[in-house]
């Protein structure tokens, strides 16, 4: 049974199948687990809310973005 992967009692469908990932590859972004299950943000964070109440999963923001820096001769 290569590349099987045993369902988490409990948790079926794309709960059970998040939770196996994270399990398999910690730490991913939410962004990675959207593209790696075909779900839209929404339904993804709306199961990751579920796991986080149930104290499964836990999460830690990061802002990223381009940012921005005045120059260093700005008055």
């Amino acid at each position: 049974m290569t590349g099987a992967t045993l369902p988490i009692p409990g948790y079926r469908g794309l709960r059970g199948d998040v939770l196996v990932a994270l399990k398999k590859a910690q730490p991913l972004t939410a962004k990675e687990l959207v593209v790696h299950f075909g779900v839209t943000p929404n339904a993804l964070r709306r199961h990751l809310k579920e796991l986080e109440v149930e104290v499964l999963v836990r999460y830690q923001r990061e802002i990223r973005g381009w940012g921005w820096k005045p120059p260093e001769n700005a008055i």
